[in-house]
């Protein structure tokens, strides 16, 4: 069974270059490294605290439109009759010109040429580096060897991750006004507290005034911000709480009880439960598409699923149909699965055209999607402002009511 090991090395310029890789053992982990003339300075395996480390180290996520130019590229130049190996080394050349390129997948390319000059398929070469390479890119590279179609499976990946990428764009550009004045009233708060409430705090020793608890609180906690302690604690209270959250996700018990939580949340858990179903749908057909087979697909799908349980609802759904059961009827058991979807799913069982039908799931689900969150942001907007408002009247509120207490008493 193949590990996970994240390495840092030089390579034959003096450059340091850092990854991950998949091998059974850090031996051979160390081998394959080798054989590209890297001269390693660190291998750590990637259930170790050291491996958390080299992580954090190598991580620089591979953008989707990086991903996206990549499998058109490779579509491309394989489409022409170039074997693959000359088309990596034609995409290679072609990132390491671009001044905005991503050297991870620069380096991940590499190690794939170099798993397939020693003998490996490309999807087994790709196999090696699961963090760079979902498994289901993997699964579909595989049928498209295996049928002599890579060409096709490629520009079907690559228009795949195209669509995905414009989905969460279009998700991006909903909440990001939302964001923007959720922040902006966070400052402004702050502002007060640290700015203006002090000045008034000030004023009232100078006067002698009696002050009421909640303005003394106002006072305290304004106090404490500007002090060097705040920064210190709301640093070790986002490391805690970063730490505790990947602690819990690296793990399956943790990761299932955060997937629970979110699915219980209402809004939280639609908008959840149709992106979730939007991108299997997505997967799914293009794999059958592509020639992978129902079961494999399906496993497939549920490494990329987003949700641990409804993963569990793929991974359940496959054994009932290689168990001889109809996709409809293995996902109908599940609670998560909309009706709406196994319609979908039994139309194109019963028409012959899983495939397509899928892929139309996969357009009505982001259209869903896209709507519901375009909806909440609309929502989050007056609820953002008038709590603003609230804490801003609040504030002033506790800050003037002494003074006109000692206005009055003047009197």
């Amino acid at each position: 069974m193949s590990g996970l090991y994240y390495y840092a090395a030089r390579d034959a310029r003096g450059r340091i270059v850092r990854g991950s890789i998949a091998a059974p053992s850090r031996s051979a982990a160390a081998a394959n490294l080798r054989v590209r003339a890297l001269y390693l300075t660190a291998l750590e395996p990637a259930k170790t605290v050291r491996g958390a480390v080299a992580a954090c180290a190598a991580w620089m996520p591979i953008s989707n439109a990086r991903l996206v130019a990549f499998f058109r590229a490779f579509a491309t130049l394989c489409g022409a009759g170039i074997t693959v190996p000359r088309a990596l080394d034609v995409t290679i050349e072609q990132t390491s010109k671009e001044q905005t390129s991503n050297t991870r997948l620069r380096e991940s390319l590499r190690s794939v040429k170099s798993g397939i000059e020693s003998g490996l398929s490309l999807a087994a070469a790709l196999s090696r580096h699961p963090k760079e390479f979902s498994p289901h890119i993997i699964a579909a590279i595989s049928a498209g060897e295996l049928g002599g179609s890579l060409d096709r499976v490629l520009s079907r990946l690559a228009k795949t991750l195209e669509q995905e990428r414009a989905l969460r764009k279009r998700v991006g550009a909903a909440l990001t006004y939302p964001a923007i004045v959720g922040v902006a009233a966070i400052a402004l708060v702050l502002f007060l507290l640290t700015s203006i409430v002090p000045m008034f705090r000030s004023m009232y020793e100078q006067l002698h005034a009696p002050l009421p608890h909640i303005t003394l609180l106002l006072i305290g906690v304004g106090e404490f911000l500007r002090s060097p302690q705040a920064g210190i604690a709301a640093a070790a209270v986002c490391a805690g709480g970063a730490a505790a959250i990947a602690q819990a996700r690296s793990s399956r018990t943790g990761s299932r009880a955060i997937d629970a939580i979110r699915l219980r949340i209402p809004l939280l858990r639609t908008i959840a439960r149709k992106s979730s179903l939007a991108r299997a749908a997505r997967i799914f057909g293009t794999l059958l598409e592509s020639g992978v087979g129902v079961v494999a697909a399906l496993n497939a799908v549920a490494d990329a699923a987003g949700s641990i349980i409804f993963a569990q609802t793929l991974r359940d759904a496959a054994v009932a149909v290689s168990h001889g059961a109809l996709v409809s009827e293995a996902l109908g058991r599940s609670e998560f699965v909309e009706p709406i979807f196994k319609q979908f799913v039994r139309a194109g069982e019963e028409t012959g055209s899983l495939d397509r039908m899928l892929l139309h799931a996969a357009d009505y689900y982001e259209i869903e999607t896209e709507a519901m969150l375009t909806s909440l942001g609309a929502a989050i907007e007056p609820l953002l402002m008038m709590a603003l408002g609230g804490c801003i009247a609040f504030i002033l509120a506790s800050v003037f009511i002494p003074l006109y207490s000692l206005i009055g008493a003047l009197k």
